[in-house]
């Protein structure tokens, strides 16, 4: 069981499944990173393992859902083994040509509260032994509520030395998973994922940035969004161009 009593809990997160179509919930989300920490301590000690497990308690209690919610728990599980996640949307890393999509569990087996899984075969080493990655912290993951605000959480720190690229809002809106039609109108968009995202992100003190978004339109169509990554001073200085609304500011809209 991961230690409880700490501020961070690290897990260096392949940046191809940062980059995925997120059409998952935010419990999902959380369960697998935190199933992809623990298959990633058991596989540093034997790289030739290929099924871990975990307690169904350890992700209950962790996450908060509810220490008697095993089938919640289950039903979640499910999803993850069935749902077909694109990945690497953003070719992050250049230099490769690999991209596709998997489900984020090859299988699991769930008998008296221990939950046994395995990843994609295909997949499985750049998961557990990934050359490009963001440094995810499972404590932050954990005080998130939006599905929308783990992902674009995740996208910045994948990006946190470098500038998240300017995206299409089409490629955005898969990364955050969103169905065809889903908040179509843009100001529904805006209002209920960039906004709901970034605003919690924003409110966190436990993350070490902040972010604001830029639009960019084509005649009167918004075509691009931009995001720009702040990484916090001390909370004085922060708090202060906050305040004088340096750091948030995001309806700038470029032409």
């Amino acid at each position: 069981m991961l230690s409880m009593n700490t501020n961070e809990i690290i897990i260096d997160k392949d940046s191809s499944s940062i980059q995925i179509s997120n059409k998952i919930t935010a419990i999902q989300r959380k369960s697998y990173n935190y199933m992809l920490k623990i298959a990633k301590n058991e596989f540093k000690k034997n790289p030739e393992k290929q099924v871990f497990t975990v307690t169904a308690e350890e992700l209950l209690v962790f996450f908060e859902i509810g220490d008697q919610n095993y089938s919640r728990l289950k039903n979640e599980l499910e999803v993850l083994n069935r749902t077909q996640i694109r990945y690497n949307i953003l070719k992050k890393n250049r230099k490769s040509k690999v991209f596709g999509a998997f489900t984020l569990i090859s299988e699991f087996e769930y008998e008296r509260g221990i939950i046994t899984y395995s990843f994609p075969l295909k997949i499985r080493d750049m998961i557990l032994n990934p050359k490009m990655f963001g440094k995810i912290n499972l404590v932050v993951i954990k005080s998130l509520r939006s599905r929308y605000s783990i992902a674009l959480y995740e996208l910045a720190e994948d990006y946190l030395n470098a500038q998240i690229p300017k995206m299409t809002i089409e490629d955005f809106r898969e990364l955050m998973g969103l169905e065809e039609g889903q908040y179509y109108k843009f100001s529904m968009f805006k209002k209920y994922v960039i906004d709901v995202a970034v605003n919690e992100i924003n409110d966190r003190e436990n993350i070490n940035f902040t972010i604001t978004y830029e639009l960019k339109k084509i005649g009167q169509k918004i075509t691009h969004i931009k995001f720009i990554v702040h990484k916090k001073e001390n909370t004085n200085q922060t708090a202060e161009k906050e305040k004088n609304g340096i750091l948030h500011n995001p309806n700038t809209i470029q032409k």
